[in-house]
């Protein structure tokens, strides 16, 4: 014979356990995009602030004093 309260247990674990990791996804996203945001941030603020090479800095030297 089988036995319902058994199955009937176990599915509702099931849906109980994939419910639980979506709340763990859900929950964790909104840090994750977080933490991307900052990350993104801190390699464009070193490439904006990245130092020119001399051969750069003397050629844009050179376009200023050209155009002013």
């Amino acid at each position: 014979m089988t036995d319902y309260n058994a199955i009937a247990e176990s599915n509702n674990f099931i849906v109980l356990e994939q419910y639980s990791k979506q709340s763990k996804v859900s929950e964790s996203l909104p840090r994750e995009i977080a933490l991307r945001q900052k990350q993104y941030e801190y390699y464009r603020d070193l490439l904006l602030t990245f130092p020119k090479s001399e051969e750069v800095e003397a050629h844009l030297n050179s376009m200023e004093k050209s155009h002013g």
